[in-house]
């Protein structure tokens, strides 16, 4: 299970990013922590789990910092793109 510094509605949750990690996709591996949102370098789908939603494919635009708090993302389905997981 992933770790949640930031759990939803606590104080602190809607700031920018402090600290981040690049995210290596994995099919069986949940992310470290659970960011405040994901950034993609260049436009591409993530495949991911999101709240109780498992394996939803979303198509991303780079150069954006999306709202979107994934506890994994899969290698199978996402395309090859760099994803950055800001907390």
């Amino acid at each position: 299970m992933s770790a949640m510094p930031y759990p939803a509605g606590s104080s602190g949750s809607t700031d920018s990013f402090s600290d981040g990690y690049v995210v290596t996709p994995s099919d069986t591996e949940d992310l470290q922590v659970i960011p405040r949102g994901i950034h993609l370098n260049e436009d591409g789908t993530v495949k991911m789990d999101i709240g109780s939603l498992v394996g939803v494919s979303i198509f991303f635009i780079g150069g954006i910092s999306h709202p979107y708090r994934p506890r994994k993302i899969y290698a199978t389905g996402t395309d090859n793109v760099q994803i950055y997981a800001g907390y």
